[in-house]
This record gives C-alpha cells, sequence and structure tokens, in this order.
C-alpha cells in the first residue's frame, strides 16, 4: 500500500477533513478522510462517494487516484487520495469573463454527464467545485444519489448545502426529486460564480429585487464597447432561467437538458446583437403588459408617456431606433420631463424638447412589425427665430431658462414644435425598407395612424407572401 504522509489540512467539512500529502515519489496529493468513519451511516456514506466517483470518470468529476476503506473497524482511518484542486472561489476575482462563462458551461455539462448517470450530487455549491489542470470539477460525493445504491439518509433528513438547498429538500428529502433538487443548487452556483457573493440568496430568483443580476454585473446599455470584447449586453434570457430553476415547484424547473440549451442560449444571444435585440423587445413590451399584449394602445398623460418610453429608451441596449418626421433618424435613449414656464415637456437625449399630444403603440400582431408613434402637440416657437423644418434651435441653461442666443453655461437645443416620431426594434422589418418605402424619408409624418397602419399592414402582407 502507498504511504502518505500528511503535511497540512486543507479544509474540514461535518463528516471529513482533507489534507495535503505527500507520496513516497514526493508527489503531492489532497488525501480526504472520514471523522466519525466507525458510525455506519457515515462509514457507508463515504464508502459511497468512493464507488460512485471511481466507478464514473469524468474531467469534470475530481479523479480517485487511490483510497483506503478498511473492511472492519480499526485504528486505521478510512481516506482517499485525489489531485489537488483550487478552489473555483479563490480563481474567479481572477478569472477574466469569458473564462468564467466558459466554466460555468463546464460545470453543467458535468452535471448532464452525471444525471444521464442517473447520478444525483444533492450538494452543488461552489465550495465542492475544484479547479484541477485549469478545469472545473465536482467533488464531495458524499451526499451523491445513484442506482442500486442501499438507503442510508433517514426519512425526512434535510440534505444539501444550507446556501443553495432546494426547498423540497429541506422538507421532504426522502421522496423529492433529486435531479430538479440539483437544478436548483446548480441555478444559485450559477448566480453565486456570476456575482461572487458566496451566500447566494434565499428563495427564487427575482429580476425587480436586490438580488438581480443587473446589481452585479457590469452590464452595459446604450455604451461603447471594444468590438469582439466580452460584456453583458443583456441579461433577459438569463433571468428568465434563473427564475424557472428556482422555482419553488421542482415540476416547473427546467431539466438539466433544458438548463444547459437555455444557458448556452444566453450566451449566444448576449453576443448576437440581432438575436438580442429581437429578444428584448418582445420582453420589453411584455413588460409593459404582463398579461396579454393587445392590438393597440394610447397614452396622453405626459407622465405614463415617460414611463412607458423609458422602457425601451433606457433597459436594454440599443433596443431601438426612431425616424424622425421629415429625414434621418437616431436611437433614443435617455428621456425625461422638465418644465418651462411652469410648462412640462418631454426632454428626449438632452437634445430635443417637446410637448406630446399621445403615445400610440401599434402590435400588428408581430413584435417585428409593431412600433411606438409619438404624436407631438402643435405648438408656437419661443422666438420666432432659427426655425427648421418645425424645430426651433433656442438655448437652455441648468435652471430651464431659455433664451433666443447662447449665454453663459447655456446649451443649445431643439424644440419640436409638431409632427410625429415613430420608434421601433432597431433591427425591425420597418427600418429595412427601401425605395418609396424608406423610413428615413419621413413616411409616416406624411399620414394619420390609421392611415400609415393600413399602409403597414400591407406591406407585411406582401412581404410574407
Amino acid at each position: 500500500m502507498q504511504i502518505y504522509i500528511d503535511k497540512e489540512i486543507l479544509g474540514k467539512g461535518g463528516n471529513g477533513v482533507v489534507w495535503s500529502v505527500e507520496n513516497n515519489k514526493s508527489e503531492l496529493f489532497a488525501k480526504k478522510t472520514i471523522k466519525h468513519y466507525k458510525k455506519t451511516i457515515h462509514y457507508k456514506r463515504f464508502c459511497d462517494e468512493i464507488e460512485v466517483i471511481k466507478n464514473n470518470p469524468h474531467i469534470g468529476v475530481i479523479k480517485i487516484v487511490d483510497y483506503y476503506i478498511p473492511e472492519t473497524a480499526s485504528k486505521k482511518t478510512p481516506y482517499y487520495i485525489m489531485p489537488i484542486g483550487t478552489p473555483l472561489k479563490q480563481c474567479l476575482p481572477i478569472f477574466q469573463l469569458e473564462k468564467i462563462w466558459n466554466f460555468v458551461v463546464k460545470i453543467i455539462d458535468t452535471v448532464q454527464f452525471l444525471h444521464n448517470k442517473e447520478i444525483t450530487h444533492r450538494d452543488i455549491k461552489i465550495e465542492n467545485i475544484l479547479v484541477v489542470d485549469d478545469y472545473p470539477t465536482i467533488s464531495d460525493f458524499g451526499l451523491a444519489n445513484f442506482p442500486k445504491q442501499k438507503r442510508v439518509s433517514r426519512l425526512n433528513e434535510k440534505i444539501g448545502p444550507i446556501f443553495t438547498i432546494a426547498p423540497e429538500m429541506r422538507r421532504i428529502s426522502s421522496v423529492a426529486e433529486y435531479k430538479k433538487a440539483d437544478v436548483y443548487s446548480l441555478a444559485k452556483t450559477v448566480w453565486v460564480i456570476l456575482t461572487k457573493k458566496w451566500t447566494s440568496f434565499d428563495g427564487q430568483y427575482n429580476t425587480h429585487s436586490s438580488i438581480s443580476l443587473k446589481n452585479y454585473v457590469d452590464l452595459k446599455i446604450n455604451e461603447s464597447t471594444n468590438f469582439g470584447e466580452p460584456n453583458y449586453f443583456s441579461l433577459v434570457v438569463l433571468d428568465k432561467l434563473l427564475f424557472d430553476a428556482t422555482h419553488n415547484d421542482p415540476d416547473k424547473r427546467p431539466t438539466i437538458q433544458e438548463f444547459k440549451e437555455r444557458f448556452n442560449f444566453w450566451l449566444e444571444s448576449n453576443d448576437n446583437y440581432q438575436l438580442r435585440n429581437r429578444i428584448e423587445w418582445e420582453d420589453a413590451i411584455r413588460k409593459m403588459y404582463p398579461i396579454s399584449v393587445p392590438l393597440n394602445s394610447k397614452w396622453e398623460n405626459i407622465e405614463e408617456i415617460k414611463d412607458i418610453l423609458e422602457i425601451i429608451f433606457r433597459n436594454y441596449d440599443n433596443l431601438n431606433h426612431t425616424f424622425f418626421p421629415y429625414s434621418g433618424g437616431l436611437d433614443l435613449i435617455d428621456i425625461g420631463i422638465i418644465k418651462i414656464n411652469s410648462k412640462k415637456y418631454l426632454m428626449i437625449n438632452n437634445e430635443y424638447f417637446l410637448e406630446p399630444e399621445c403615445l400610440y403603440f401599434e402590435s400588428m400582431n408581430d413584435f417585428s412589425w409593431s412600433y411606438f408613434r409619438l404624436e407631438v402637440k402643435t405648438n408656437m416657437s419661443f422666438f420666432g427665430k432659427n426655425i427648421h423644418r418645425n424645430e426651433e434651435m433656442i438655448y437652455i441653461d441648468d435652471s430651464m431658462n431659455i433664451y433666443e442666443k447662447k449665454v453663459k453655461n447655456s446649451k443649445s437645443i431643439n424644440f419640436i414644435l409638431q409632427s410625429s416620431f415613430l420608434i421601433v426594434q432597431k433591427t425591425a422589418n420597418i427600418n429595412s425598407l427601401k425605395g418609396k418605402l424608406d423610413h428615413y424619408m419621413g413616411i409616416h409624418n406624411k399620414m394619420t395612424n390609421d392611415e400609415y397602419k393600413i399602409l403597414l399592414q400591407k406591406i407585411k402582407t406582401s412581404a410574407n407572401n
């Protein structure tokens, strides 16, 4: 039998101790021992752990190099030898973003491998993930469940990690669906990896609370970035995955295969602007209408108009494109309300202000053809000068005082006197129309909303045939 000399303690758990050890070739390994090996339940779990690891080799499962299990109780302590790994928790602060994402993919792959073998880990948490040879490996299979295993856990015994345990494992672990419990723990572990908040969160994931990923990651919204550089551009798909995977009802959680597919789809959509723009446009509209998306809507209150437009201007990266009344267009990314002479106006992009008449939404029964139309109330100019195509250029200071000419601490801004703006998904079909239907020529502004909607329906029908 190989001799291993204990060097130092690497870690302690409820039932075992992990040592750094050296063999007679001066090679370093980690040795896991069991504390209370004379107690049947602990001894049996330790033997099960060795069996499940030894019989299911995988790059993402910690490898057993050697082991010793006395057939009868003796003074010699059972142990197994494994490679020395670095806790993933220690590595994350120095990992680049793309590597972190790749590690998550590999961890998911390993859990899928286990589930395909009808093995459930039941103790998935970041503390049980080690980096060995630059690969994330799942360790500590002391609570694992696998085929032909004799029952060791007591009825209704609470099984699993304290911070990532599925709710049913706290209550009725003996009859719980272990695969769905693993998915729950995996989802919370993914959140921990991405946020580097080691204690996870209680309950179901919620995007409208302090645990939302957007509060922890550097989400790029309407910002300049270096081409090809990994960044968080969209969380829509990932948020929904974490919400579903941490559902209190195990039946409503995805399987590990579905979890893998959806996480990979998030990676794809986050990196693919065309794809995520379509997803986020639909998400924005469903935020406005959480129950059911209507055929059309109309708002006249300036506060409500601001709140609706704020969703598509501020909350998503490069979501919209807006066609101007006469020619051209730009992306609107900021909106607010200002007061000039006690009257409220919408301020857009800190470049334009206007008094809204109303805001229309038309779903067109197809998100890719849907649009918002902002009608501007007709106004008299302030000074009667510097007017071009129903826009008056004036100057404004921080106190919202307006001037005909530039004064100290003032900036130029355009007052929209009348007309309408058309706001669409940036990659919308409308945005690609050419010739007489080119919207950069302000085609929408030459007709009422009802007339434009009829025209667009004809264009849509023609495009679909």
